[in-house]
């Protein structure tokens, strides 16, 4: 631990305050016993007088070679004794000679890890104080709050994510095995510790070199409860489908978790998994018998929520086990209406190969060509259009499904969706509209014809389309 340095003088001076005989350089004693710190502090009146006469005469505490790390006598503060306790007084002593806190010994030992190994809080706090790095690693990849989480130290923990809100403390350093102080924590059971970490962010799902997790290990020795849930009532396997960890999910499904625990929004795992894209968590967890039919508080299922992300390939896994393709949410919305609206080709013509109900309505009365028309989705519009969906069917307020597509609100003029797309020179759905009888020569409320409105407002294609379907250029605008 700290005290005063253990760099042995290559030559020695004898002061007018040490009149007494000076220490051989290379004396018998090893040089633990001989430099590497009195057993004394500069509290202790019999140690006032030589403490400074090492640091000023005897002493070089700020010493290094060009290569610190292949020294044979450097060992900076690092104090091998584990029985010794510094104090404040020795360690103060030291900073105001210059002790470098980062200097590190053969194997990138430091002192700050030394201090966390052995639990010494005010030392930590010392040497963070005055500028201890706290991602330094050793040779084998341990950082100080690794050395303090596999030791219990809990306080000395605390102190350091404390410290990390300015400094950074990454509580994700892990060891050449891929451990991190999560890992270490759980491994030997420092509850306690376990729950700082996780309160302080620390990642669940990670995974060692050997693909344990923290979890996993924490099952393994110390029969952790696999249900616990966060205030959001989000569990560990929720954690893992998320992250899409495959390993982590199989080894909580090994210890008999609940494959269907939900969240406090009716989330279960199958649906985050599908709302995060996780094709092969999907498949493990439908293998498991993963209900596909539980859905969340606004009634939204796995199938929702992967027709609305356009996970083509997880909605082909959702129908091979029976997912309910007509289910309406809280908002009488399906998921033919959400991929109808989203415009995701593939997909409505998957639900429509398995079922998938086209005349459904909203509760504001929209059906799925309502969607694909207000939303532009041409291929989509042409397809129900195949399928014989109502062209003229409205909705409670009143507006057609390509009324809307044309305009996005609606009809106060009288004018028909071809009068709104002509105006506009929406030349796909003037097509659409024109091949399934839309009248060409109607008039709206001031007189005014699809052509009309194409002329007026400069759409050339638009204009030889009327005219191809026999519009009248002769009709007068009132």
């Amino acid at each position: 631990m700290v005290v005063i340095c253990s760099f042995i003088p290559q030559s020695t001076s004898t002061t007018a305050s040490q009149k007494t005989t000076t220490p051989d350089p290379k004396p018998d004693k090893a040089p633990d016993e001989a430099f590497h710190g009195r057993k004394r502090d500069a509290e202790d009146p019999s140690n006032q007088e030589n403490s400074p006469l090492l640091l000023d005469d005897r002493r070089n505490v700020t010493a290094e070679k060009e290569n610190p790390y292949e020294s044979d006598t450097f060992e900076g503060w690092i104090h091998e004794d584990e029985n010794f306790v510094p104090t404040r007084a020795s360690e103060k002593l030291l900073l105001t000679h210059g002790a470098k806190v980062n200097l590190l010994n053969k194997t990138l030992t430091s002192p700050l890890h030394k201090a966390c190994e052995s639990g010494h809080l005010n030392t930590v706090r010392l040497l963070l104080d005055n500028g201890a790095d706290t991602s330094l690693c050793t040779r084998s990849g341990n950082s100080p709050i690794y050395y303090a989480c596999q030791n219990g130290h809990e306080e000395v923990v605390q102190l350091l994510l404390e410290y990390s809100v300015d400094n950074g403390v990454d509580t994700s350093l892990c060891t050449e095995n891929g451990n991190s102080p999560l890992f270490i924590a759980c491994q030997n059971g420092h509850d306690n510790i376990v729950q700082v970490l996780l309160k302080h962010g620390a990642e669940v799902n990670l995974l060692n070199k050997a693909s344990k997790s923290p979890l996993h290990i924490a099952c393994q020795k110390n029969g952790a409860d696999t249900s616990l849930c966060t205030e959001n009532g989000v569990s560990p396997l929720l954690f893992a489908c998320k992250n899409g960890h495959d390993k982590i999910v199989q080894h909580l499904l090994e210890y008999s978790v609940d494959v269907n625990v939900c969240n406090k929004t009716g989330a279960s795992a199958l649906y985050v998994a599908c709302e995060h894209g996780h094709n092969s968590t999907v498949q493990l967890l439908l293998d498991s018998g993963a209900d596909t039919s539980l859905c969340t508080e606004k009634g939204n299922s796995p199938l929702f929520i992967a027709c609305q992300k356009g996970c083509d390939n997880i909605v082909q896994l959702l129908l091979t086990h029976g997912a309910e393709v007509n289910f309406l949410n809280k908002a009488s919305t399906s998921p033919f209406h959400i991929s109808c609206e989203i415009g995701h080709m593939s997909i409505v013509q998957s639900l429509l190969d398995n079922g998938a109900d086209t005349s459904l309505c909203t509760e504001n009365g929209d059906n799925p060509l309502f969607f694909a028309c207000k939303n532009g989705h041409d291929k989509i519009v042409q397809l129900l259009l195949e399928y014989s969906v109502d062209v003229n069917v409205c909705n409670k307020t009143g507006a057609s499904a390509l009324y809307v597509a044309c305009e996005h609100g609606h009809n106060k003029n009288g004018d028909t969706p071809l009068h709104i797309a002509s105006r506009n020179g929406y030349d796909s759905i003037v097509q659409i509209l024109l091949t399934y009888g839309a009248e060409v020569n109607l008039s709206n409320k001031s007189g005014a014809t699809p052509l009309h409105m194409a002329c007026e407002n400069g759409h050339d294609t638009t204009v030889l389309h009327l005219l191809k379907q026999k519009a009248n250029v002769d009709k007068l605008k009132e």
